[in-house]
């Protein structure tokens, strides 16, 4: 049965994620790259640099338990 499971998953799992590719909200809907940093570290993050790629904010940034933060989708955050 977990065999199957994992065939399964393996054969279907990975289309949607490949097929979506970037971040898909509307301009209309971005926030601003401060508001984004003021909202990260209100929540506890340390934000070394935020820059724009792929249409994701892409936000280095750890918390004190050491923990990395990879990407923000721009829209509202």
């Amino acid at each position: 049965m977990q065999a199957a499971t994992l065939i399964l998953v393996a054969c279907f799992g990975p289309k949607p994620v490949a097929a979506k590719r970037g971040c898909q909200a509307s301009l209309a809907d971005w926030q601003p790259r401060e508001a984004l940093e003021k909202k990260l570290a209100a929540e506890g993050w340390t934000v070394s640099s935020t820059r724009l790629d792929d249409g994701c904010y892409k936000a280095r940034a750890t918390n004190d338990r050491g923990e990395r933060l990879h990407a923000i989708r721009p829209g509202k955050h």
